[in-house]
């Protein structure tokens, strides 16, 4: 922890929304300590990279997570997320490498799609409870939830030291706009997730794990949608379904968003169905809001909804140079009316708004922004309460499965 404190003195500054400076290192033996393999790291871009590039590199390493695989199946494997001063040139576009380790190298995979999920600490003693993040529309898994000012991101750099026992996730998902080849729905998101999630819990202990759901955007709506198919599936999804405790929603487009701009940018393209899936006349919508409302009934599972309250600039194509950028007008993305009362059980005490447009609402650059500390105080609630109201919840559903005698009366 100290040498990561020290590191914040040097943050770079600078638009890196998109994650550029953040790398996923995974398929790390899980024999390799976290501060050996930080060294095993850092020699090895030393002793790959070209001299002109030396100065330049040094000290490159600034900012990391080293946690436990997020699927059992890859159990004995660690994955890492490090964010770089300046990424050496030796593992911009590579897919994987071999370190030298203490016996034998070691081959490991290297990307910055953080497609999947992610795990961003490594808790202390038993875990209690699992926070999982997911992002909105053309969103980046890690680079989406973090400040354009900084290189920390407050779901790996923040919020652990104050959640010792929680495991904290991000998950990822390829809904590019521009130039995309994919006719994925919103069903086909959340089938995916849904899958993720079961097979990252699929032991014994993991399965009545609670589950805090964090969403932005679309990422709210794939939550809800796998809720849904969860709720109507087979065992393991009912288990899911289940041991969902809470959700923390922002700027969810419950019914629409302004898609005026995003429907220019798709025009032609196969996914321009799920852009228009989200227009505020989408029956798509209006339907998974009802199937939402009719299956995620416990009174006892919190949804707080936050919306934005500044105007996002929307996005033209330049004439002279055929790129899109964000020149447009000022809109304000997803109102108040569409971004609460995201399910049936939603109080108005659990919503409020951030001064933020529809991408910063989710971005923190500090441990002392107000806004931060608020979202903060309500994730440390969830965690407090879940693991009680899941037991119990669990348990209850046990008894509704006993055989029914004739002098049984079920209050299921």
């Amino acid at each position: 922890m100290a040498k990561r404190q020290r590191a914040f003195a040097n943050l770079p500054t600078g638009d890196t929304r998109s994650g550029k400076l953040t790398l996923r290192i995974s398929l790390i033996p899980e024999s390799v300590a976290e501060e050996d393999f930080l060294g095993i790291l850092e020699s090895y871009v030393n002793e790959n990279t070209p001299y002109e590039e030396k100065t330049a590199t040094r000290n490159t390493i600034i900012l990391w997570s080293y946690a436990s695989t997020a699927t059992s199946a890859d159990s004995g494997f660690c994955v890492a997320t490090v964010t770089f001063r300046e990424i050496p040139s030796v593992l911009l576009h590579s897919q994987s490498i071999d370190l030298q380790g203490a016996e034998e190298p070691i081959r490991v995979l290297v990307d910055s799609h953080f497609i999947g999920l992610t795990p961003l600490n490594s808790p202390l003693g038993e875990v209690t409870v699992d926070i999982i993040a997911v992002t909105g529309l053309a969103g980046h898994a890690f680079g989406s939830w973090k400040s354009r000012n900084t290189a920390a991101m407050w779901l790996r750099d923040f919020l652990p030291e104050h959640l010792p026992t929680a495991r904290i996730l991000t998950y990822g998902y390829d809904s590019k706009l521009h130039k995309s080849d994919s006719n994925a729905s919103i069903r086909d998101f959340s089938g995916r997730f849904l899958e993720t999630l079961k097979t990252a819990r699929a032991r014994e202990r993991e399965k009545y794990r609670p589950m805090i759901f964090i969403g932005h955007s679309l990422g709210g709506l794939v939550i809800k949608q796998a809720l849904v198919m969860a709720a109507r599936g087979n065992k393991e999804d009912r288990q899911i379904f289940l041991t969902c405790y809470g959700l923390l929603l922002f700027g969810v487009p419950n019914r629409g968003l302004h898609i005026q701009a995003l429907a220019s940018m798709v025009k032609g393209q196969p996914n321009s169905i799920l852009v228009n899936d989200l227009d505020t006349t989408s029956k798509c919508l209006h339907h998974l809001h009802q199937e939402f409302c009719d299956h995620f009934k416990f009174e006892d599972s919190p949804i707080v909804s936050i919306y934005e309250t500044k105007l996002t600039r929307t996005v033209v194509e330049s004439p002279e140079h055929g790129v899109w950028e964000r020149t447009g007008p000022l809109v304000l993305m997803v109102p108040e009316a569409s971004a609460t009362y995201a399910g049936p059980t939603e109080k108005t005490y659990n919503q409020f708004s951030i001064d933020a447009d529809h991408s910063n609402i989710v971005k923190f650059s500090d441990r002392a922004n107000q806004d931060y500390l608020n979202i903060r105080q309500r994730i440390l609630g969830f965690v407090e309460e879940a693991p009680d109201v899941i037991k119990k919840r669990l348990a209850a559903s046990i008894q509704c499965k006993k055989p029914k005698s004739k002098s049984y009366v079920s209050t299921c």
